[in-house]
C-alpha cells in the first residue's frame, strides 16, 4: 500500500528531474550558439548532410512532415484528439493538453523574440517570418505528440504496447525536426533547442496528470 502511494510520488520527482536537466541543456545550447558562436560549424555541416539528399519526391514528404509540426494538418490532427477526448469525457487530460499546448506556443514565441535570431536562407517553398531560436515545430511536435503518446500508453496495459506508441512518437517528432532543417527554415541547433525546452514543458504538464495517479 505504501509502494503505491509513493509511486505517483516517484514519477513526478523523476519528471521535474528531466525537466530540470532540459532546462540546463536548453540554457548551455542558448549560450554556446547565440552568444559564443561555437556551434555554426556543427549547424553548417548537419545542413550540408540533410540537403545532400534533396530531391523533389524528399521535398514534398518533408512539407507533410513540417505541417505536421505546426500547420493545418497539425491543427486537424489536435481538433480530433479533442474531440476524441470530449467525446469520451476525460475532461482532465482536455484541460492538461489545452495547458500543454497553450504553454508551449506561448513559450515558444516569447523565446523566439527574446533571442532574435535570424533564420537561414529559407528555400521558396518556405515562407515565415517569425525568429530561429527556437523551433516552434519541433517544440509544438513534443508536446503535443509526446502528450498523446503519453495518454494512449497510460492506457494500453502491454509493455510492447506502450513501447510501440513510444517509438512510433519519437520518430515522428524527429521527422519533423528534421524536415524544418531539410526546408532550411531552421539550423539544427534551433530543432535541438525546441526539443529540450518542449520537453522540460512536456514533463511538467504530465506531472499534473500524475498528481491524481
Amino acid at each position: 500500500m505504501l509502494k503505491q502511494r509513493l509511486s505517483p510520488i516517484n514519477n513526478i520527482a523523476s519528471s521535474y528531474g528531466i525537466g530540470i536537466l532540459m532546462l540546463a541543456v536548453f540554457a548551455v545550447l542558448a549560450w554556446e550558439t547565440l552568444f559564443q558562436d561555437a556551434m555554426n560549424f556543427f549547424d553548417d555541416n548537419i545542413v550540408r548532410l540533410i540537403r545532400y539528399f534533396a530531391n523533389p519526391v524528399l521535398d514534398k514528404i518533408m512539407i507533410i512532415m513540417s505541417d505536421m509540426g505546426f500547420g493545418k494538418s497539425f491543427v486537424v490532427i489536435a481538433m480530433v484528439t479533442f474531440l476524441l477526448l470530449a467525446y469520451l469525457k476525460r475532461w482532465l487530460e482536455v484541460y492538461v493538453l489545452a495547458i500543454c499546448l497553450g504553454g508551449s506556443s506561448l513559450l515558444g514565441i516569447l523565446l523566439k523574440n527574446l533571442f532574435h535570431r535570424t533564420r537561414p536562407e529559407l528555400l521558396p517553398m518556405v515562407q515565415t517570418t517569425s525568429f530561429s531560436f527556437p523551433s516552434l515545430h519541433a517544440l509544438m511536435a513534443v508536446c503535443f505528440y509526446g502528450m498523446v503518446a503519453f495518454l494512449i500508453a497510460r492506457a494500453v496495459t502491454s509493455r510492447r504496447g506502450r513501447l510501440a506508441v513510444t517509438i512510433f512518437a519519437v520518430v515522428l517528432i524527429t521527422a519533423i525536426g528534421i524536415s524544418r532543417i531539410y526546408l532550411e527554415a531552421h539550423y539544427p541547433t534551433d530543432v535541438i533547442a525546441g526539443y529540450t525546452i518542449g520537453s522540460a514543458w512536456l514533463v511538467f504538464c504530465t506531472s499534473l496528470l500524475n498528481l491524481k495517479s
